[in-house]
């Protein structure tokens, strides 16, 4: 399942519930109140995007396609700047990369792109033409851009770690630690409106900085 939001709402790939008359897989899908109705926009019935991610005010959308569909005939990452009428696959240039298991966009710069896999985070300053790698990034658990930097998380089997790299300076940085364990799987978001915001998600527990990951909050221990 992919999922990703932007200004007006969100863009959402997977399958339905069981027992629903929406045609499953969903293909590319759109809401913009809050998932109370979806439009379909392409691929429905034959597409699950497992990663998915947009600008948040942009107007291009990325896709991770694992199978072939009745248009696009090879599996890859494609790109649609018309909200699935029309698709173009990335070329990928300088990505040595085995998987992938992240997709984020710049929030203002929907040229930029990064991906994180087993290999390292890999960057794109062109609509994912040509990429190169963020050295020191292995193990890389979580990633989120803000308007000059982009945070992702590091797992080395003792602890996680919250880093930053600024993109004009190239220059990587540790901001701080979360306490969680370290084979755990965590997702980042950062408010638009302000850097400083950031939030985690990991297992059962919802982790908020206000310091641009520096400390963190437990907003929910020991939830279920």
């Amino acid at each position: 399942m992919g999922f990703t939001s932007f200004e007006e709402g969100f863009y959402a790939s997977g399958h339905p519930e069981k027992g629903s008359k929406i045609e499953n897989p969903l293909g590319l899908i759109k809401s913009t109140d809050q998932g109370k109705s979806i439009e379909s926009l392409a691929f429905s019935g034959e597409t699950d995007f497992h990663l998915l991610a947009a600008s948040f005010e942009g107007e291009t959308i990325y896709g991770a396609l694992s199978q072939p569909n009745s248009v696009l005939t090879s599996p890859g990452l494609y790109r649609t700047q018309n909200e699935g009428e029309d698709w173009e696959q990335l070329s990928l240039a300088g990505l040595k990369a085995t998987t992938i298991n992240g997709l984020v966009v710049h929030p203002s710069n929907d040229e930029q792109l990064a991906l994180s896999s087993e290999e390292g985070i890999f960057i794109s300053n062109d609509f994912g033409e040509t990429f190169s790698i963020i050295e020191g990034t292995l193990n890389t658990t979580g990633l989120t851009f803000t308007e000059d930097s982009l945070l992702f998380s590091t797992n080395d089997g003792e602890k996680v770690s919250f880093n930053s790299y600024q993109l004009n300076q190239k220059e990587l940085t540790l901001r701080g630690t979360l306490s969680v364990e370290p084979g755990s799987n965590l997702y980042l978001a950062v408010n638009p409106d302000n850097a400083d915001e950031v939030w985690a998600a990991v297992e059962n527990n919802l982790f908020l900085s206000n310091s641009g990951g520096a400390t963190w909050d437990n907003i929910n221990p020991g939830s279920n």
